[in-house]
């Protein structure tokens, strides 16, 4: 018999040996999680040994399920829910019926354990659905199964389905008082468990997009997501939620501010670029401020971007002060690099007006594109600067195909747009 063959006869065999009283032991300290906010699993590769050691390990408010118990107590939780489940249903009051209590703990314990299982999901709405169940609580469980399983489209799906719920029963306002925030930080730890976790950003996206409708919550969101995109430079994600937050603040600022805020935008891509080079991510979203300022503005005769220019000197400050920012709903930091581009822009903006040089030649054009670009390819040789000079070519290609597209693209003044 090869070793293969006994491994998985000793595997079925210790499956058989675990009697059902050791599985709802198991069961029930998997369950106790109320005031847990961490699960994962303890890789255990000699099971056999390990059987005399606890299966669950706590250590403050982690919770470590050894590898060796996945397997039983996962079979048994699912099929005695479904099972029975299946005949009875949550409201069916029959003697063969699962109580509430066991429905929740058995649900549990399945979507810890694979959290894509949408049929434990679709129990656990039943629950809330008929009052056996709070939705506070379910959304605790729902954040405790992310942080083992940080990209389940269903884990996500089923909070989307909770916040429908509940603020139906209690409105908008009363999520946003209590749940927002919690919301917000959920997704966020989601996305730092996982790189280019589209399924957790799209969920925060879908957050701020119903939820958050407010020019000094737009900018404080906008604002705290800086430093993110900073530390996690190559994932498109987070510049693709920025560009989410400009096209919706477009609505509620002025076009000053907009203008300044495109400013702002594109010192911190041109910062970026000359700090941590050679990221396709920052490219891509340098063409989203081009584009944008281009629909966004070119129509503006160049007269009134003087005017434009002359009140971004004069007012030119889109974000909030330190001290709105210091008792916003959202933790975000106003970091001296903010300032420091506020200060640049500002000087920039005055060394243009004393030199009365043509503001079009000035604000962001294919020209002023064109010169960037070729700065960067007149650059010093290296690995960085190769793949950085590489990007900068592509990108030169993209201007010349929005230029095609387009028979007065050369002749507009220069500033971007959303479609």
């Amino acid at each position: 018999m090869t070793n293969r063959i006994k491994v998985l006869v000793s595997v079925i065999n210790f499956s058989l040996e675990v009697s059902q009283n050791s599985k709802l032991y198991l069961l029930r300290n998997c369950i106790s999680i109320n005031y847990r906010d961490e699960v994962d699993f303890i890789f255990c590769p000699k099971c056999k040994e390990e059987q005399s050691k606890d299966a669950m390990v706590v250590i403050g408010h982690k919770l470590g399920i050894r590898s060796w118990c996945i397997r039983p107590m996962y079979m048994y939780a699912y099929h005695r829910l479904l099972r029975k489940h299946r005949h009875c249903g949550v409201k069916n009051q029959s003697t063969e019926n699962l109580t509430a209590t066991e429905l929740d703990q058995l649900s549990r314990a399945v979507v810890l354990l694979s959290a894509e299982c949408y049929s434990a999901w679709n129990i656990r709405k039943e629950l809330v659905s008929s009052g056996l169940l709070s939705v506070d609580c379910d959304l605790h469980i729902s954040t405790l199964v992310l942080t083992k399983h940080p990209r389940s489209a269903e884990a996500f799906a089923h909070r989307k389905w909770l916040i429908n719920y509940f603020t139906k029963q209690k409105g908008k306002s009363t999520f946003c008082q209590e749940w927002l925030r919690e919301e917000i930080i959920v997704s966020q730890q989601a996305a730092e468990r996982y790189p280019d976790n589209y399924v957790a950003w799209s969920h925060r996206g879908w957050v701020a997009d119903r939820f958050i409708d407010s020019k000094k919550k737009l900018l404080c969101e906008l604002q705290g997501m800086e430093q993110w995109v900073q530390m996690h430079i190559s994932d498109h994600c987070g510049f693709h939620y920025r560009q989410a937050l400009i096209t919706k603040l477009k609505q509620l600022v002025s076009v000053c501010d907009l203008a300044f805020l495109f400013l702002a935008e594109l010192e911190l891509v041109n910062s970026l670029l000359e700090s941590l080079p050679g990221h396709e991510s920052v490219w891509y979203h340098r063409r989203f401020l081009f584009q944008h300022w281009r629909l966004w503005f070119s129509t503006m005769p160049t007269d009134q971007l003087q005017h434009l220019a002359l009140s971004l000197y004069e007012n030119g400050k889109v974000e909030p002060s330190p001290a709105n920012l210091m008792s916003c709903w959202v933790p975000c930091v106003k970091s001296l690099r903010i300032m420091c581009r506020s200060a640049m822009l500002k000087k920039r903006i005055e060394s243009v007006l004393l030199r009365d040089v043509v503001i079009s030649d000035w604000l962001p054009s294919v020209t002023t594109e064109r010169a960037y670009c070729e700065k960067i390819l007149r650059g010093k040789p290296g690995r960085q600067d190769e793949i950085q000079q590489r990007l900068a070519v592509n990108y030169l290609k993209w201007l010349e195909t929005l230029s095609a597209q387009s028979s007065t693209f050369g002749n507009e003044p220069a500033i971007m747009s959303t479609t």
